[in-house]
């Protein structure tokens, strides 16, 4: 449930899956309850597994993707806005063990969704080099803050002095008592200052701030997970922020988008083959063997974004890309 105000204020009723109405002079937006006939079906299968990995790599995050998201509606939180885009995304299986363990797998997410320039990126592992030239720069331990703002600046026409330059790094881990798999988050940020004499990494990491045939690139292997750069910039009104999506190099992600993961997991949670002569059963036609198949909605959309309200979990609260 979310609350709105302006335009929205007065609307009652019902439109598509929202339910719309006015509490104490503020618009509250809600999805509608369903009835659910079967809710061990393919379909509710599909749906209770993604949501699992999606929260768990939002908390991951540490709260820091806190104004990624530059155009969400008033009445949406940037938790709303990275809950309904990536949950379009290919669904990654957790079993109900691992989702109550708080499991987690790397996946090619959006973090961010703005109007600045996305942040192009080449390889997928510590080879990987962005789209953003330094010119005759060669980052190492003696490089300060400033070189790397002017190499920046003065190479690429879309960065401005003050600008943001932001890491993220999903690393992929096993938990070795449990056997679960779980994502660890590290963040950095540097502020393309003329002035800030510091040494670049004293502020940053090299495995997310080297130099490569001219361009930005990752320095040091950090193993399996993703990555992304961000590119921010704050206004008077708002900050502005590159669209990306999460860089993946992990092998458990197609292990956990795979059939036999999906049928692992729907198992998990008690799922049975259809009786095909039960009157109203969700069988789908399927075939007379054991075979539990993953719903139709498993796509890949991550490039567009819903507008859904989802309830956040406690604790709120977040740290601005622009801070």
């Amino acid at each position: 449930m979310a609350k709105g105000n302006g335009i929205l204020r007065k609307i009652r009723g019902s439109v598509g899956d929202l339910n719309y109405r006015v509490n104490k002079g503020q618009q509250v937006l809600a999805a509608k309850a369903t009835s659910v006939r079967n809710p061990k079906s393919k379909g509710q299968m599909g749906q209770r597994t993604k949501w699992a990995n999606v929260l768990a790599i939002y908390q991951a995050s540490s709260k820091a993707l806190h104004d990624g998201f530059e155009n969400k509606a008033q009445n949406l939180s940037d938790y709303n806005m990275f809950m309904s885009i990536n949950l379009q995304a290919t669904p990654v299986y957790l079993t109900k063990r691992e989702s109550s363990l708080k499991a987690s797998i790397a996946a090619p997410y959006k973090i961010t969704q703005g109007s600045l320039p996305s942040i192009l990126v080449t390889g997928n592992d510590a080879s990987a080099v962005t789209d953003i030239a330094l010119g005759s720069l060669i980052i190492g331990p003696a490089t300060t803050v400033a070189e790397l703002a002017k190499a920046i600046v003065q190479n690429n026409s879309n960065w401005e002095y003050g600008d943001q330059l932001s890491y993220f790094s999903y690393v992929q881990l096993i938990n070795p008592n449990e056997g679960y798999p779980y994502v660890v988050c590290t963040k950095s940020k540097v502020e393309l200052m003329l002035d800030d004499d510091s040494l670049l990494y004293d502020v940053v990491p090299e495995y997310g701030f080297a130099s490569r045939n001219g361009f930005l690139a990752h320095g040091t292997d950090r193993g399996q997970g993703a990555f992304a750069w961000v590119h921010s910039r704050k206004t008077a009104n708002k900050t502005m922020v590159s669209t990306q999506i999460l860089v993946v190099n992990n092998d458990l992600y197609a292990e956990y988008t795979s059939q036999a993961k999906f049928a692992e997991a729907a198992r998990s949670y008690g799922v049975t083959d259809a009786v095909f002569l039960k009157p109203d059963e969700e069988n789908d036609n399927a075939p007379a063997e054991s075979v539990v198949t993953p719903p139709s909605d498993n796509q890949d959309n991550t490039q567009t974004g819903g507008s859904t309200p989802v309830t956040p979990p406690a604790g709120g609260g977040d740290n601005g890309l622009g801070e």
